[in-house]
């Protein structure tokens, strides 16, 4: 069964990073994954989140925002993949020689789960609920958001798709758990 999935995650891994190939794609995928890129994005959230909300709501919000993103960061790079210890596809000898990385270089830390999958799911899916009653347009955006970005991390070659799985979820965990003290506190 393990065997099944891997070899499906493998040849998962090889359609989005060898067939789905292109030179638009080898363009605007380093700059998607850059959490960098993000910045106004990120600004434009806040703009919503005060102009949506109470203040005193619009601060629990940011804060639990970022303690989500804090808490999704350290566990899957400081507890979870130390202890899984996979091996990014950049550094595995049957991809390495014939993977489309198109970044300057693997990073070379471990690649379960996907700290940027984990990170970005964790603030999206967290803010996608905060605004589905009043913005649903936003919350679909905010987890499309999430989505792009596990996929340019398959696409540059760094994660294998069970990676950016296994973050997404631990970000979804961890975003409703936050999502559950919000309601909780506002009430």
């Amino acid at each position: 069964m393990i065997d099944s999935l891997l070899q499906l995650d493998y040849h998962l891994f090889d359609f989005i990073n060898q067939s789905l190939s292109n030179s638009f794609f080898d363009t605007i995928m380093p700059i998607i994954r850059n959490k960098k890129t993000w910045i106004p994005f990120y600004f434009i959230l806040v703009f919503f989140i005060f102009k949506d909300f109470k203040p005193k709501n619009a601060f629990i919000i940011i804060v639990l925002g970022v303690l989500c993103v804090v808490l999704a960061d350290a566990v899957s790079s400081h507890l979870l993949k130390p202890y899984f210890n996979r091996i990014r596809p950049c550094d595995l000898e049957p991809f390495a020689w014939h993977i489309n990385l198109v970044l300057t270089k693997c990073s070379g830390a471990f690649s379960f789960p996907s700290s940027h999958a984990a990170n970005h799911f964790a603030l999206g899916s967290f803010l996608a609920l905060v605004f589905y009653k009043k913005l649903k347009w936003l919350s679909y955006l905010l987890l499309f958001w999430a989505s792009l970005i596990c996929f340019a991390q398959i696409y540059v070659g760094v994660h294998f798709p069970s990676d950016v799985l296994g973050g997404a979820v631990l970000g979804g965990l961890i975003a409703l758990v936050a999502f559950v003290f919000y309601r909780k506190v506002i009430i």
